[in-house]
C-alpha cells in the first residue's frame, strides 16, 4: 500500500520555515567567509610559490652560467698556454713577426675574442693581432686601465681577468685576460693577452639562450666592474655599463651575504629598478656570476597566477548567491509539501542516503524521497502520479531482463515495469545492478533492491525500491585494478603488467624485442631542481616514447625511478630494434618544457631479444639491463645484449676461473709493437702487449680477460708474469743484437694500490739482470687518478729503482698538468683519439701541438699513439714530437715474427 501522508501543524511548519531560512543565510555567510579566507591564503601561497619558482629558475640559470664561465676560462687557459708556448718556441718575444701568422690564425679561429697579444714581463706589448708591424704598442704596466690586472697576473702566476676598458688600438670595449707563461723553473717568462669583445653586449661565455625575462651579469669582484650584461639596457651606453663599477650600496649588500651563493632583492640605481637576483662567486677567478629578474616581472607573474583563483572566487560568489536564492525558493515550497508528511516520514525518507521510490501495483510512482530527487534529477512533483520507474532504466537492459524472466518463469514477460518486479510478485525479493538514466540523459550504475508491499491478507498493494549509486564503488574497484598494473605517477604499465605480458607472449612463442631505457643524469634534475620538477619531467616521457612507436603495438612500462621498458611483440631483428631505439633517443633529445624551464635529457638503452637471447622473462629483463649498463658505461647510448658484456655469465665466470691456471701453464704470451724515434728515424723501443693462447678458444685479446683479472687478485700474478716475460725477451734481444732495447709494460689501477708491486718490479729486474732505465712502466691517466695520493707514493718508490714512468692515453682522463709535475713522470703518450684524425681536424691538431709544447716545457718526452699513415707521421715530426707508435710503424707481433721483418732495423714506409 502507498506510504501514508499527514499534514504537519501550521504553527510548527511556520517556525520550521523560519529556522530553515535563518540556517540558509548563516550557511551562505559562512561559505562566503570561508571563500574569502581561502582566497587570501591562495594569494599568499601563490606569492610564495612565485618567489620560490623565481629563486629556483634564477639559481639554475646562474649555476649553468657559472659552469659555462668556468669551462670557457679553463679552455682559454689551456689555449693561451699552448699558444704562448708556440710563440716562445718561435722566439716571438725578440722577433714578433715570427709569431704574426700563428696569432692571426688563432684570432680567426676564435671569433669570440677581440684579439690576442704577447707581452714581456715588464708590461710592454710586443705582438698584437690586427695591429701591423711598426705601430707603437702600449706598455700595459704603465697604462692605468690595465696596470693593476697585469701586475696581479704576474704576481700570482695565474690567469687574471681585468676590468673592461676601451682599447684605443681597436676602438672597442674589451674585457682583458692576462695569462702568465712560466718557464721550467716556474718563473714568468712572458704574458699572453686575450680580450673578450664586449661591443655587442655578449661574449663567448654567455649562455646562447636564457629564459625570457631573465637577465645575466658577470662582475669582477675586486673592482666591481661588469664584464658581461645581457641584455644591454637601452638607456645606458657601453661606457656607462663597463666603464663604471656597481653602486657602493649594491656591492655592499652582496658582500654582506658572506656566502659563495645567494639570493637577494636589490635596487640598482643605475637603471632605477628593483631586482630579484641569484649570484654565485667564482673565487678562483675573482668573479661574481648572477642572473636576475625585475621585481615588476615577478609581480606580473604573480598576478597572472592569481587570475584563475580570482575568477573562481567570483564564480563561487555568483554560484553561492544563485544557489542560496534557489535553495530558499525550494525550501519555501518544500516546507509546504513537508506539512503533508508526518515527522516519521520526513525522518525516514528524507534523511536516507539511498533513493527510496514506492509505486502502486501498476508501477505509478507514489513517493519519491530527497535522495531520489538528487540521484535522478527529477523533483517529486515531476514524477509522483505521472511516471513509472521504467523511465529511469536503460531500455536495452529492461528488454534483456524481460527475456531472462520469460525463460525463468516459463511465461512471457513484457519489457516494461514487469521486468523490474516480476519476481517480487511471486514473493521473491530481487536485488541486482542496473544502468540508470538521469533527467539530463547521463548514465550511472545503481544497486537496486525491490520488494513487494503487502496488505493484511498478503495481497500485493505496491512496490518499494531502494537504489544506491555505485559509481564511486565501481570507480574505486576500477582504480584498484588499474593501480595494481600501472604506475601511479606516469599511468604507464608497471612491472606486474610487464611480467604478465611477457609471460603471455612467451607462452604463445611470439618473437619479442625488449628495451630497457634509463635516463642519463636524471638524479641531477632531482637534486638541482627538486623532485616535483623530476616527477613532471617523468610524466612527459611516456608521450615522447609513444610517438616514436606508432603502429608497432608496443607496451611501455615504468619499472621505477628513471627506468622504462619498451616491449615490442612480433619483432626480434637487431637492425630494426636499433632503428626504433634511435627514434626513441631522437624524440627524447627534443628539450622538455617544465614550469617555464627548458630541460634536456638523454638516455641509455639496452636491448634483448626473445627467443634469441633467452626464453625466460626474468633472464630476458636482466640481459636488457646488462646491455643498458654497458651502453651507459661506454657512452654510446644503445647496446644489444652480448654475453661478453655480462660479467656473471657462466662463460665469463669459467674464463675467470681458467685465468689463474693459464698463468701457471704458460698459456700467456707477449706481442711487441715497435716505437720510432723521430729524431733518429730508428726503432727506439717496444711496448709489450699480452695475449692468451687458450687451448680451445684460440688467441684471446686482453679486452676479454684483463677486466676479469682487475676485479680479482689474479691481476697481481698476471702483472708479474708480464714483467718476467718482457724482461726475459729484452735480455735475449740484448744478447742477439748487442744493444739494449727499452721495453714498455702496462700497469693497471689495481697495481697502483698494491704495495707488493714495487717488490715485484725489483725482483724481476734482479732476476734478469736488467738495466732499470731500459724498463718503462705505462699507467693510464684514468688509473692514475683512481687513488692519486696512494698512487703517487708507489710511483715515487718505483722511480727510486731507476725505472722510467709514462702516462698512457693522455688527454682522455681528468688529471691536471700541475698534479703530473709532482710525479716522477718522464713521458706522455698522446691518446690515439686525438692523433688519428689530426690531419683533417684542426682542433685535434691544436690539441696535439699544445700538448707537445706543454710537455716539453715540463721536460717530458712525448709519444704519439695511433699513427697509421705517412701524413700523420710528417705532421708530428714538424710539431717536434719525440716518438711515434702505430700500424704505420708496425703492428703488435710475437718476437719471432717481428725479428723476421728485420727488427730492430725496420724499414719505415
Amino acid at each position: 500500500m502507498p506510504l501514508p501522508r499527514h499534514a504537519l501543524p501550521h504553527t510548527g511548519h511556520t517556525r520550521s520555515a523560519q529556522q530553515n531560512e535563518a540556517s540558509l543565510r548563516s550557511l551562505q555567510h559562512t561559505f562566503l567567509l570561508v571563500l574569502v579566507v581561502v582566497y587570501l591564503l591562495a594569494v599568499y601561497v601563490i606569492w610564495q610559490e612565485t618567489l620560490r619558482d623565481t629563486r629556483i629558475q634564477l639559481t639554475h640559470v646562474t649555476a649553468t652560467l657559472a659552469q659555462g664561465v668556468r669551462n670557457t676560462l679553463k679552455q682559454h687557459e689551456l689555449l693561451l698556454r699552448g699558444l704562448g708556448s708556440e710563440l716562445l718556441i718561435l722566439d716571438a718575444l725578440n722577433h714578433p713577426e715570427n709569431g704574426r701568422g700563428l696569432i692571426e690564425r688563432m684570432r680567426a679561429i676564435d671569433t669570440g675574442m677581440a684579439g690576442f697579444a704577447l707581452a714581456r714581463t715588464d708590461g710592454q706589448l710586443v705582438l698584437v693581432s690586427q695591429i701591423p708591424a711598426g705601430k707603437a704598442l702600449p706598455n700595459l704596466a704603465r697604462t692605468p686601465e690595465s696596470a693593476d690586472s697585469f701586475q696581479l697576473a704576474v704576481a700570482r702566476k695565474q690567469m687574471v681577468l681585468g676590468p673592461p676598458y676601451l682599447m684605443p688600438a681597436l676602438g672597442r670595449w674589451v674585457a682583458p685576460i692576462r695569462q702568465p707563461l712560466l718557464d721550467v723553473s716556474g718563473r714568468v717568462s712572458a704574458v699572453m693577452i686575450a680580450g673578450y669583445d664586449l661591443q655587442d653586449g655578449s661574449s663567448t661565455w654567455a649562455q646562447p639562450e636564457q629564459p625570457e625575462g631573465v637577465e645575466t651579469a658577470i662582475v669582477i669582484e675586486r673592482s666591481g666592474r661588469p664584464v658581461h650584461l645581457n641584455p644591454i639596457p637601452k638607456q645606458l651606453s657601453l661606457a656607462q655599463i663597463y666603464g663604471r663599477p656597481l653602486a657602493d650600496s649594491t656591492r655592499k649588500k652582496i658582500a654582506e651575504s658572506n656566502t659563495d651563493k645567494g639570493f637577494l632583492n636589490l635596487f640598482f640605481p643605475r637603471v632605477n629598478g628593483s631586482y630579484y637576483l641569484a649570484f654565485e662567486r667564482l673565487n678562483e677567478y675573482g668573479l661574481i656570476v648572477s642572473s636576475m629578474k625585475t621585481q615588476r616581472t615577478v609581480v606580473m607573474l604573480w598576478l597572472e597566477r592569481l587570475i584563475i583563483p580570482t575568477a573562481l572566487l567570483l564564480l563561487f560568489l555568483l554560484a553561492s548567491n544563485l544557489t542560496y536564492r534557489r535553495a530558499a525558493h525550494r525550501q519555501a515550497k518544500a516546507d509546504q509539501d513537508i506539512a503533508a508528511l508526518t515527522v516519521w516520514q520526513q525522518t525516514v525518507l528524507d534523511s536516507a542516503d539511498y533513493s527510496i521510490i514506492s509505486t502502486d501495483t501498476n508501477g505509478t510512482i507514489v513517493s519519491f524521497n530527497t535522495a531520489a530527487q538528487r540521484m535522478f534529477g527529477y523533483s517529486a512533483k515531476d514524477v509522483i502520479g505521472k511516471l513509472t520507474p521504467v523511465r529511469f532504466h536503460d531500455p536495452n537492459e529492461i528488454a534483456q531482463r524481460a527475456a531472462e524472466l520469460s525463460h525463468e518463469l516459463n511465461r512471457a514477460v513484457t519489457p516494461g515495469f514487469e521486468a523490474i518486479v516480476g519476481q517480487c510478485r511471486l514473493g521473491i525479493p530481487e536485488e541486482r545492478e542496473w544502468t540508470c538514466l538521469r533527467k539530463d540523459g547521463s548514465r550511472f550504475p545503481v544497486r537496486l533492491s525491490v520488494s513487494a508491499l503487502r496488505g493484511a491478507n498478503e495481497a500485493v498493494t505496491g512496490f518499494v525500491g531502494i537504489a544506491a549509486d555505485i559509481t564511486e564503488r565501481n570507480r574505486a574497484a576500477a582504480d584498484q585494478a588499474f593501480h595494481a598494473h600501472h604506475d601511479a605517477l606516469t599511468r604507464l604499465a608497471n612491472r606486474n603488467l610487464l611480467q604478465i605480458t611477457l609471460d603471455h607472449y612467451i607462452a604463445t612463442e611470439t618473437p619479442l624485442t625488449l628495451m630497457l631505457l634509463d635516463l642519463d643524469r636524471f638524479k641531477e634534475v632531482n637534486d638541482t631542481l627538486g623532485h616535483p620538477i623530476g616527477d613532471a619531467l617523468l610524466c612527459q616521457i611516456a608521450p615522447r616514447l609513444e610517438s616514436a612507436l606508432t603502429g608497432c603495438n608496443a607496451l611501455i612500462a615504468r619499472l621505477g625511478g628513471d627506468e622504462f621498458t619498451v616491449l615490442i611483440p612480433g619483432r626480434d631483428h637487431q637492425a630494426e630494434a636499433e632503428t626504433f631505439a634511435r627514434g626513441l633517443l631522437a624524440n627524447l633529445a627534443v628539450p622538455f618544457q617544465v614550469e617555464q624551464m627548458h630541460l634536456e635529457i638523454s638516455a641509455s638503452i639496452g636491448i634483448a631479444f626473445y627467443p634469441k637471447d633467452s626464453t625466460d622473462p626474468h633472464t630476458l629483463l636482466r640481459f636488457a639491463d646488462v646491455a643498458m649498463y654497458h651502453a651507459k658505461k661506454r657512452g654510446n647510448h644503445i647496446e644489444c645484449y652480448d654475453p661478453a658484456y655480462d660479467e656473471h655469465t657462466p662463460q665469463r665466470l669459467a674464463l675467470m676461473a681458467e685465468l689463474g691456471n693459464a698463468i701457471q701453464q704458460q698459456q700467456l704470451e707477449l706481442h711487441y709493437q715497435p716505437k720510432l724515434d723521430l729524431h733518429t728515424d730508428r726503432i727506439c723501443g717496444v711496448e709489450a702487449l699480452i695475449r692468451w693462447r687458450h687451448p680451445t678458444q684460440g688467441l684471446i685479446y686482453p679486452d676479454a680477460f684483463i677486466p676479469l683479472a682487475e676485479v680479482s687478485d689474479v691481476i697481481h700474478p698476471l702483472t708479474r708474469e708480464v714483467l718476467r716475460q718482457a724482461l726475459r725477451q729484452q735480455r735475449d734481444w740484448k744478447r742477439m743484437f748487442d744493444t739494449p732495447m727499452p721495453v714498455s709494460v702496462n700497469l693497471s689501477a689495481r697495481n697502483l694500490i698494491d704495495e707488493r708491486c714495487v717488490v715485484a718490479v725489483s725482483e724481476a729486474l734482479a732476476e734478469f739482470d736488467a738495466n732499470p732505465g731500459d724498463l718503462v712502466l705505462e699507467i693510464t691517466e684514468t688509473a692514475l687518478m683512481h687513488e692519486p695520493e696512494r698512487a703517487a707514493q708507489l710511483l715515487n718508490d718505483i722511480a727510486a729503482l731507476g725505472v722510467k714512468l709514462s702516462i698512457d692515453d693522455f688527454g682522455t682522463g681528468y688529471s691536471s698538468l700541475g698534479y703530473l709535475r709532482r710525479l716522477p713522470i718522464g713521458e706522455l703518450k698522446i691518446d690515439r683519439l686525438f692523433v688519428q684524425d689530426m690531419v683533417g681536424n684542426e682542433q685535434d691538431a691544436v690539441i696535439v701541438r699544445s700538448t707537445i709544447g706543454l710537455a716539453h716545457n715540463l721536460n717530458l718526452k712525448v709519444v704519439a699513439e695511433g699513427v697509421e699513415d705517412a701524413a700523420t707521421l710528417d705532421m708530428l715530426r714538424q710539431m717536434g714530437c719525440d716518438q711515434i707508435q702505430g700500424y704505420h710503424i708496425g703492428r703488435p707481433l710475437a718476437a719471432e715474427a717481428l725479428e723476421k721483418l728485420g727488427f730492430p732495423d725496420l724499414r719505415i714506409p
